[in-house]
């Protein structure tokens, strides 16, 4: 992939994912947020970054510079806010049960902190999906390694 392209595209292609991180995460947690529709929003944005990662490995236009510029900058874009959805789904699943467990109220993050020392559920979600993002791309890269992929 990289050996296909100059230095300065590589450096156009590095640098533009923070910048366009930035307005996707911002755009798409704005909506999920305005529209309480998390998990709807997250599914949306998984099944956009599978295609476009699919489309990144099987097309072979993706040799052309201009179409994967704009499939890196599409990727990045819907990518980018999968990791702050899904910490604010957890923080809010977090908040139900802990609310059930508290008499209810209102979901705050300064409550779910303070709240019968339960922050450690969210430690242990952070845990678990690292050790799980770890487990699996030990795994992607062993099954890689024995596809014919050039």
């Amino acid at each position: 992939f990289y050996s296909l392209r100059t230095a300065v595209q590589i450096g156009v292609l590095t640098s533009l994912f923070p910048f366009v991180s930035m307005l996707g995460t911002m755009f798409w947690s704005g909506i999920a947020d305005k529209q309480r529709r998390h998990r709807t929003i997250l599914l949306v944005l998984i099944a956009c970054s599978l295609f476009v990662l699919i489309f990144y490995t099987i097309h072979p236009l993706v040799k052309n510079f201009a179409l994967l510029l704009l499939l890196h900058l599409i990727l990045s874009f819907f990518s980018s806010a999968i990791p702050s959805i899904t910490d604010s789904f957890v923080l809010a699943i977090l908040g139900n049960i802990l609310c059930k467990r508290g008499g209810g109220g209102q979901l705050q993050l300064a409550k779910l902190i303070g709240m019968n020392n339960e922050k450690e559920l969210y430690g242990q979600q952070r845990l678990w999906g690292a050790i799980s993002w770890g487990l699996s791309s030990f795994l992607s890269g062993i099954i890689l390694d024995h596809l014919p992929i050039e």
